[in-house]
């Protein structure tokens, strides 16, 4: 409640006519006494009243401190916890035999807390939701890493866990691909090409789709298939000019007899 700066205190007015009445000489002096009590009595419960009020404002500083660090502390368990879940995901495809269904229950868990909103809070704004988290591109770059690092049978479940979550995500191609790269460093040739052809058959727009065309006409051209690699490596060149691989399959038609 603001207070009304253009007013005389009472104290204050008590004390002037305390001076007035005393300088007209029509008070006595018990008069003059008891409205020095009075203004002494006003004064300290005005002092009372101020200090209530700072200890107040104090303990509302307080109250919106505490609330600050307990969103803080929400929000960095939850990120551990998002970060605990990928881990257990990840054991769970590497580790052979395991059951599908704790599978899908650890992946429905991990999306539902990225649907979730986290709150945070800072001094200037309370209740302000976070971003949700990455899932399919969380899920992804790890598939990716385990392929970087060597690790083929976690990379394979990962990428295949992938596509069975997230089939029309617009890294599917990639994932479709790397898989394909996967049966081709195993010596599956027919099943390298087999993956390869997906990538633009079911996911034309990929970035990944010259690249899987020179790839299938590489292992055509390898396996005697020629006519199959020739017509390959010529709807790269024609379709896709400006791709890296656009030059490599020139080079590669002009070395096919």
């Amino acid at each position: 409640m603001r207070r009304d700066t253009t007013a005389v205190p009472r104290h204050v007015f008590l004390i002037a006519l305390i001076g007035v009445l005393a300088g007209a000489g029509c008070a006595t002096k018990g008069d003059i006494r008891v409205l020095q009590e009075e203004v002494g009595a006003l004064a300290d419960r005005q002092a009372r009243e101020l200090a209530g009020f700072e200890a107040l404002v104090r303990a509302s500083q307080d109250t919106l401190s505490g609330q600050t660090g307990l969103y803080l502390e929400l929000r960095r368990e939850v990120l551990q916890r998002l970060d605990e879940l990928l881990q257990q995901i990840l054991i769970l495809v590497e580790v052979e035999g395991q059951s599908q269904r704790a599978l899908a229950s650890l992946r429905d868990q991990v999306e539902m807390m990225q649907r979730a909103p986290v709150v945070v809070a800072d001094s200037g704004d309370v209740g302000l939701p976070m971003e949700e988290a990455e899932g399919p591109e969380a899920l992804f770059e790890a598939a990716l890493l385990m392929y970087n690092r060597g690790s083929n049978v976690t990379a394979r479940r990962s990428f295949d866990v992938f596509l069975a979550t997230y089939p029309n995500h617009e890294l599917a191609g990639d994932a479709t691909f790397f898989l394909s790269d996967l049966d081709l460093q195993e010596e599956r040739l027919e099943d390298a090409i087999e993956g390869f052809m997906r990538v633009p058959m079911m996911y034309p727009d990929s970035p990944r789709v010259p690249e899987a065309l020179y790839r299938a006409a590489l292992l055509h051209d390898e396996l005697g298939d020629t006519e199959e690699a020739l017509s390959l490596l010529e709807r790269v060149i024609s379709g896709f000019p400006d791709s890296d691989v656009a030059e490599l399959a020139q080079q590669k038609l002009q070395e096919i007899p």
